[in-house]
């Protein structure tokens, strides 16, 4: 009688690892700006990431803007994500820990390229405060909230890059269904004709 083995589940068993970073790192990037706007409510940075993305190619400081501005970094943030996926599956690991430990390195990164971008940019400091690196122009406090941003970005593509490889690997793939169904029909029929010849 012909057997199928089972295999395990890998979480890197999906048909398409990038898209679900993107996804997450859209996700991510949403309440990465929700975050620092409740900063910017509470005094603690005037940081605005989505008014200067936005400006850069406006060369304005309009609603419009900051709407052109918010959808560039979402982008921006699916983009990032991709690169952590593929970093989580280099290492064979995610989850929300490693997430929180790629978000400080990309805090790392983001900052010092804010320092070096501030100086291209054609409304910084005229009409846009100067973040400076990692935004230690704008004090303590926006230099911190800055930081905690990044650290739950990357604990949210962290979490949920693993919980949808996961969820997507468990799931039995109809391919595979079918071929297990055509296998154990051809060996009923099998058992059954050497039944009869005996």
């Amino acid at each position: 009688m012909a057997e199928i083995k089972e295999t395990s589940p890998s979480y890197d068993d999906n048909p398409n690892p990038n898209s679900i970073a993107f996804l997450a790192g859209m996700t991510g990037g949403l309440i990465m700006i929700l975050s620092m706007a409740i900063a910017r409510a509470f005094g603690l940075s005037n940081l605005n990431v989505e008014l200067i993305f936005g400006s850069l190619l406006t060369r304005d400081t309009g609603p419009g803007t900051w709407v052109l501005g918010l959808f560039t970094h979402m982008l921006f943030t699916g983009v990032v994500a991709i690169l952590y996926g593929v970093a989580f599956r280099a290492l064979g690991r995610s989850g929300t820990f490693m997430g929180v430990l790629f978000g400080a390195i990309h805090f790392a990164v983001v900052g010092i390229a804010m320092g070096v971008f501030a100086g291209q940019h054609p409304l910084i400091p005229t009409k846009i405060a100067d973040p400076g690196f990692f935004a230690l122009n704008l004090g303590g406090n926006g230099f911190g909230s800055y930081f905690v941003c990044h650290l739950i970005f990357g604990a949210l593509v962290g979490n949920l890059y693993e919980s949808s490889t996961r969820a997507l690997a468990e799931t039995p793939s109809e391919g595979i269904s079918t071929l297990e169904t055509k296998v154990t029909t051809e060996t009923k029929e099998t058992e059954e004709t050497k039944k009869k010849a005996a």
